[in-house]
């Protein structure tokens, strides 16, 4: 995330997420931004390329639901099981507030289902974690989402 990015985060907003792996949890976007300025300690090498396709924004007043396809990659994790390209269906949520545009919700589904052997190593890396960090490293697992959870104002949502 850029520094741009994060000096327009409204720190005071809470996320609230599902997970790809159904997994729901909410993190003050101040937490979020902190996670995603950094490696995962416990799997430092691992890239993540993240694009996405048939974009759609619906307008509701100072509302906006967005909805797209996701394809994201991951690379060096040290299991290489968790080394794959999963498909998504997201949908995001976002406010207007004083004539900017917030995400405040986020939630994407497989698009297919995963192989076995990527399901389990998923399944283990989230077991093997201490239960205070499973909230947030589903976060920052998740944190697929293309607007990384910052103010979106140059997606061309209108101001309303």
């Amino acid at each position: 995330m850029s520094q741009e990015g994060r000096q327009n985060i409204d720190t005071k907003v809470t996320l609230n997420q599902v997970t790809g792996l159904g997994q729901a949890g909410t993190l003050p976007k101040s937490r979020i931004v902190e996670l995603d300025s950094k490696p995962n300690p416990s799997d430092p090498d691992v890239k993540t390329s993240t694009s996405i396709s048939d974009l759609h924004v619906n307008l509701y007043g100072d509302t906006a639901l967005v909805s797209y396809k996701m394809t994201s990659t991951d690379t060096g994790h040290k299991d290489p099981a968790l080394n794959a390209t999963d498909h998504y269906g997201c949908l995001d949520t976002f406010v207007e507030r004083k004539g900017q545009w917030y995400a405040v919700g986020n939630a994407c589904s497989l698009s297919e289902p995963l192989p076995q052997a990527e399901w389990n190593a998923k399944k283990k890396a989230m077991s093997e974690m201490p239960v205070p960090l499973k909230a947030e490293a589903s976060v920052h697992a998740a944190q697929r989402s293309p607007w990384r959870f910052v103010h979106v104002g140059d997606l061309g949502l209108p101001n309303i």
